[in-house]
């Protein structure tokens, strides 16, 4: 029995040794040996070539602004170019506020034209039947040209409804914009903020007309 024993370790110690001793031997290291390895091995790169990721570029958001009392008009069906909202608008109530005129700004220019056809979608969101959501699109327009696009999207509500003489009505837009490009400068302009709209009407004749006092506030980058 003793003889087999010394048999075997012979054996085993002559496996080990020809293990060793083998050139095509792969010993498989741990992750943390492998990582020691290759920060100890040299480098096999041509001095100047070592690939280097550069962190992206964070544009420099400037304050914005932009202020004005604008002719609105709200009409039905929703605004043209809103095919995610078309679906919807094709078998429930939508309608469609149209804004327009001059603003005190602080970009593209001083006094940009802002236009904007804003979807109203009759939701049940909310149960008294006040609000409603609101999606749309708009530009600011300099007078060289040069366009800055804006993506919206809030919710918009009666505030104020008086039919009785005089009629006064007030409707109020809440939400958020983004910027989405443009042209001229602002072709690659980001940016987003908040804007609020306050139509007041002033006919309710089809189509319904007013004044729109019209805000936006946030941060713009070309």
């Amino acid at each position: 029995m003793k003889s087999q024993i010394k048999v075997a370790c012979l054996i085993l110690i002559g496996i080990c040794l020809t293990a060793i001793a083998s050139p095509t031997l792969v010993v498989h290291a741990g992750p943390l040996d492998e990582l020691q390895s290759q920060l100890l091995a040299p480098s096999t790169s041509a001095a100047g070539t070592a690939d280097i990721v550069q962190p992206a570029v964070t544009p420099a958001f400037n304050k914005f602004s932009a202020v004005g009392n604008l002719t609105a008009t709200l009409s039905d069906k929703e605004c043209p170019g809103l095919s995610f909202l078309h679906p919807y608008c094709s078998s429930h109530t939508c309608s469609q506020l149209n804004i327009s005129g001059t603003t005190t700004a602080t970009a593209p220019s001083a006094k940009p034209k802002l236009t904007a056809c804003i979807t109203i979608a009759e939701t049940a969101f909310d149960p008294a039947g006040v609000c409603d959501v609101a999606a749309g699109s708009g530009t600011l327009e300099a007078a060289s040209g040069a366009l800055v696009n804006l993506n919206l999207s809030g919710t918009y509500c009666e505030s104020v409804v008086h039919l009785a003489a005089p009629v006064f009505v007030d409707l109020v837009l809440n939400g958020t914009w983004t910027a989405v490009g443009g042209t001229g400068p602002y072709s690659t302009a980001t940016g987003s903020g908040n804007y609020g709209i306050s139509f007041e009407v002033t006919s309710l004749l089809a189509p319904v007309t007013g004044a729109a006092l019209t805000s936006f506030v946030g941060g713009l980058a070309k």
